[in-house]
């Protein structure tokens, strides 16, 4: 076994790792469901403390995907590995411990992730540990997001960059319970229209979801997004070429706008919106509507969710009937 150890390692270890991250997720459930509720006071909540069996299983991981970290073409896997960990810490209440294997999982990342394409698959993993985890103190969890924002912007390609910066400006600022709701424009991705379009007239009425974080915070990263996004087109005016990908990019740092804009994010108003709006309506114009397809399609797709959310009911559509555009 020793005199083939590395070529091994990278086949037993991942395994082992899962199973004892089922275990520990089997035993914090089993933990939180024995717990008693108690009459406390809202803010002296007893802290959530690991138990022995717990703690050994996260020093299990500890040790095992430490050592997959060492193993040549598994730095992905235990990244990976690192940042389910950390999820695993968090649970249970081991903040110190899940600080830890996030910081472990992004020296990884600065240190041998070094392919743009997984790169950015690294980060977008990263960021949604980060959001995910909720035990972590404010220093720390701050300190971690300074550095993958860090990480964001020294992409090597324009679009991942963008959308990278977008996807941090929710760990700055969120709803609360809103982890699974995040636009997936922020990354590029289209929202089907008709999703936007059949949401019900109830769900408009009501007010905007409880917040929580920093608006400021994420108006910085959407800044940073925007003005990527402005460059690349200032770029693209002196080549010549590239006019209609940069516009793209004005339109995925619209549609994190519009997220936060449509969540109440104080920072995000309708003066900043209107204003990308015109922006992207002006250049649009300059080049006489010659888009590639699916970035026409793209902006086609927000202006009429724009337009329907105008139409809607309650607080969003009291906010969206603001926009000047």
């Amino acid at each position: 076994f020793f005199r083939f150890r590395p070529f091994r390692m990278k086949h037993t270890l991942p395994p082992l790792a899962f199973e004892a991250l089922r275990l520990g997720r089997d035993a914090a459930r089993e933990n939180s469901g024995d717990e008693t509720e108690t009459e406390t006071d809202e803010t002296e909540k007893k802290k959530k403390v690991p138990s022995p069996f717990l703690k050994s299983i996260l020093q299990f991981l500890h040790q095992v995907v430490t050592l997959l970290a060492h193993v040549a073409m598994s730095h992905a896997h235990a990244l990976f590995l690192f940042l389910e960990s950390a999820r695993l810490a968090d649970r249970t209440g081991a903040d110190v411990v899940a600080v830890d294997f996030l910081e472990r999982a992004m020296g990884l990342y600065e240190e041998e992730i070094v392919e743009p394409k997984k790169q950015k698959n690294a980060l977008a993993l990263i960021v949604g540990t980060l959001q995910r985890c909720v035990s972590l103190d404010t220093e720390s969890k701050d300190g971690l997001i300074d550095k993958t924002m860090g990480f964001s912007a020294r992409l090597l390609k324009k679009p991942d960059r963008v959308s990278a910066l977008a996807s941090c400006a929710h760990l700055r600022w969120g709803v609360v319970g809103g982890a699974s709701a995040i636009n997936n424009s922020a990354d590029g991705i289209e929202t089907s229209l008709d999703a936007s379009v059949e949401t019900s007239s109830d769900a408009n009425a009501a007010a905007f979801p409880e917040s929580h974080g920093d608006p400021a915070g994420a108006l910085s990263c959407l800044t940073k997004a925007t003005k990527i996004a402005t460059a690349a087109l200032e770029a693209s005016q002196t080549t010549g070429s590239g006019s209609g990908e940069a516009i793209g990019l004005l339109v995925t740092a619209l549609n994190s706008y519009l997220w936060f804009f449509e969540n109440g994010c104080v920072a995000v108003d309708a003066t900043l919106v209107s204003r990308l709006m015109e922006q992207i309506n002006h250049e649009v114009g300059r080049l006489s509507g010659a888009l590639p397809g699916d970035v026409n399609a793209f902006l086609a797709a927000t202006l009429r969710h724009v337009q329907a959310q105008k139409t809607a009911g309650g607080a969003v559509g009291e906010r969206y009937r603001e926009l000047t555009v």
